[in-house]
């Protein structure tokens, strides 16, 4: 009977937003039926949706992995990892199984998403976990900041590897004045969720975990999660524009739609497929010899965060198998798609002129090597992600060769 009640509590996870109370404007009416007749949107129209708290657990890259813990296999264990569109389910604000505080229970739902990776023709691997993780993160951050242009705002942020705030400038009125405030508050977010899910990768890749007996530097910075990361923060955006976000129900039912389109627009394969896939640029990419979570597992790591971020293709591999072969009956010879990351807003003006994500990095981290930028302080803003990676790229050429970053 408690299974079956906890069952039940599945079936419906509690609202988590609180709606702005617009009332009924002639503008809002008017945006319906002719956007164009609408006039700018106020902050109170902005509805209010609290930071994420949940990680959604998924993927180690690579299939059918092997798992062992505290140097014990688990036998019988193998995580598939890959899956298809028909595997998806719902989407659902926040709907993590792993608090960022260990300390704190996860939800008291499901996990019903269906999240794995899912290979398609011209994007690649997707991680969807990713992709609805920074969806949810870009909406909440849009949120706090289109409520705040005139006056600014500091959003703290969980713990992740150290204490994280984002400090967001108060924007010019006549900026304001000029562009409609999600042509401002929206790319802004985008901007800054680009740069809390790069620090991710930095903080995964020296140790931090959001369980600390089971360490994550084998998904730091696989191929895949860079261009999943962005991918979601791009789908957040268009549904904003496409007044998509109303509600958290909208926003599920949408988001839910919006990521079924876009995979299938990238080239989505049948599970089946993707395991080809995976098995084809196993001993090149990932190594199906090594159990998770030994780092050992991910063999090339792509650290591309410039203004475009390039997907990896299956195809770009420079070696000829029976897996890769059966791919190419399914995808052909594509092109891969990349993803625009752009680095200015509406006005022409650096982003990181109007915001800064300002990181304290652990002492746990800096014992297990982080490069501190900055000799006489743990902390460190966006600005310092060069400097890091360079040193974590030089580490895994070190580790497993000079063209572990790229690849063919």
């Amino acid at each position: 009977m408690a299974l079956f009640l906890l069952l039940l509590a599945g079936c419906g996870p509690a609202q988590k937003w609180t709606d702005a109370d617009v009332g009924v404007r002639p503008d809002l009416v008017a945006r319906e039926l002719s956007p164009e007749l609408a006039v700018q949107a106020r902050e109170e129209d902005v509805p209010l949706i609290p930071p994420p708290e949940h990680l959604r657990p998924c993927c180690a890259f690579g299939s059918e992995l092997r798992v062992t813990l505290m140097s014990v296999p688990v036998p019988g264990l193998e995580l598939a990892n890959v899956v298809g569109l028909d595997d998806l389910g719902p989407h659902k604000y926040d709907n993590g199984a792993l608090a960022f505080d260990a300390s704190r229970p996860g939800p008291s739902y499901f996990n019903d998403e269906g999240n794995g990776l899912l290979y398609t023709c011209r994007g690649g691997f997707i991680d969807t976990a990713h992709v609805r993780d920074w969806a949810d993160w870009t909406l909440s951050l849009g949120a706090q900041i289109g409520r705040t242009l005139e006056r600014g705002t500091v959003i703290e942020l969980p713990p992740e590897g150290g204490r994280r705030r984002v400090i967001v400038e108060p924007i010019p009125a006549a900026v304001i004045g000029q562009h409609d405030r999600r042509d401002i508050a929206v790319p802004l977010a985008q901007w800054i969720a680009f740069q809390l899910s790069v620090w991710h990768e930095v903080a995964t890749w020296y140790g931090w975990s959001a369980l600390s007996l089971f360490p994550e530097e084998a998904s730091a910075f696989s191929p895949e999660d860079l261009y999943s990361n962005l991918l979601g923060i791009k789908l957040a955006g268009s549904l904003v524009y496409q007044y998509a976000v109303t509600s958290e129900a909208s926003y599920n039912e949408n988001m839910t739609s919006a990521l079924r389109t876009i995979l299938a627009r990238l080239g989505a394969v049948p599970a089946d497929v993707g395991q080809h896939a995976a098995r084809a640029v196993d001993g090149y990419w990932w190594n199906s010899q090594v159990s998770l979570p030994d780092k050992g597992l991910v063999m090339r790591r792509n650290f591309e965060i410039g203004e475009d971020v390039t997907p990896w293709l299956v195809s770009q591999l420079a070696v000829s198998n029976g897996e890769k072969e059966a791919l190419a009956q399914v995808c052909g010879a594509p092109e891969p798609i990349p993803l625009r990351n752009p680095q200015r807003c509406v006005t022409g003006v650096p982003y990181y002129d109007y915001a800064t994500v300002e990181i304290e990095v652990d002492e746990a981290l800096v014992e297990r090597g982080f490069p501190l930028p900055h000799p006489d302080t743990r902390k460190l803003t966006q600005r310092d992600f060069s400097f890091v990676i360079a040193r974590i790229r030089e580490q895994n050429a070190a580790e497993y060769g000079a063209r572990a970053d790229q690849p063919e």
